[in-house]
């Protein structure tokens, strides 16, 4: 990892509270599998039937939240396939192995604290009954322990959640806020040049969330196996205030109230209504996928925008053309 992009993650993330929040995102079901019948006894045996047994399912580990004290101290909650043995790797090297439960949930405390400086943790799972090669984490956890001399004050660690391909945001794994065990969070509102609505957030891994604007259903969307969803809107949005619901079943309800200026009436472009959440630097890492680059945004919102750590839902903030 770049060393400017630990600056980036040490200066502009902020850092959990302490204690260890743990989710109920849904237990992962074991595949049905259908006991043989005793076979006859007499000479005469039937041919077999078609074996039913259907193979283990192969569900990515994933890390749902992480609680890192000053010392280095660590607890680590995530989530496998039931019964999957998930091992938890620093750089490639195994610092621990732990065992999901039956809803598919683990806790792992590594038997040393971590080490002052960055450290980067990925998670790699076998399910019951699998063969082949393990299954990869689709996000490691980048961990800073900041080092501390004699008689100074600790610093508090942070931890980010970064894609494994390079691609896509990065999102603090430390900020995570407590939630029901159903919830929806809506964390993207971008209106493009084109006059689309992008929304994206997350919801329990697998929910389908219906989209409805001042009551009239206009889309829908479904949450990966990471919890994450997101989709293009291409009408429906009304110019001015309006009412977003997010419908999610058993997954919960959220309503928001937004705005939308018209295509264009921000300059050329598209721009975000600002919900909950959002930072300069979590837009900006949306949009061009480098946070650094919320200086743009920042410049192109002068007139709004006082102080850059200081944004607030339902302002509209001018996005600068995207690179190509």
């Amino acid at each position: 990892m770049k060393r400017n992009h630990w600056i980036v993650i040490v200066t502009i993330l902020a850092v959990v509270a302490a204690g260890l929040t743990l989710f109920d995102l849904g237990a992962f079901r074991h595949p049905e599998i259908s006991a043989p019948t005793k076979a006859p006894t007499t000479a005469q045996r039937p041919a077999p039937a078609p074996s039913t047994v259907q193979a283990p399912q192969r569900v990515a580990p994933s890390f749902d939240a992480v609680h890192v004290g000053a010392d280095g101290k660590t607890v680590i909650a995530g989530r496998a396939a039931p019964g999957a043995e998930v091992t938890v790797l620093d750089r490639g090297t195994s610092i621990g192995r732990v065992t999901a439960d039956s809803n598919g949930e683990f806790v792992f405390m590594p038997e040393k604290p971590l080490a002052p400086g960055p450290q980067q943790l990925s998670l790699s799972a076998v399910g019951p009954g699998a063969t082949g090669k393990p299954t990869p984490s689709t996000r490691s956890l980048a961990v800073v322990v900041p080092e501390r001399q004699p008689g100074e004050e600790a610093s508090p660690p942070v931890a980010v959640l970064l894609p494994q391909d390079g691609r896509g945001a990065a999102r603090p794994a430390q900020a995570l806020s407590p939630r029901a065990a159903h919830h929806i969070a809506l964390d993207i509102v971008e209106y493009d040049a084109a006059g689309r609505t992008l929304l994206g957030g997350r919801a329990d891994p697998g929910a389908h969330i219906a989209i409805f604007v001042n009551d009239r259903r206009i889309g829908a969307a479904a949450a990966d196996t990471e919890g994450s969803w997101n989709v293009a809107l291409d009408t429906g949005i009304p110019i001015g205030h309006y009412r977003l619901r997010l419908d999610g079943g058993a997954a919960g309800m959220l309503e928001v109230a937004l705005v939308r200026a018209a295509p264009g009436a921000l300059g050329p472009g598209s721009y975000f209504a600002v919900v909950p959440g959002n930072t300069l630097w979590h837009l900006a890492q949306h949009s061009y996928g480098d946070g650094v680059r919320y200086v743009e945004i920042y410049r192109a919102n002068r007139n709004k925008i006082e102080n850059p750590d200081l944004i607030y839902p339902n302002q509209l903030l001018a996005v600068p053309t995207k690179p190509d």
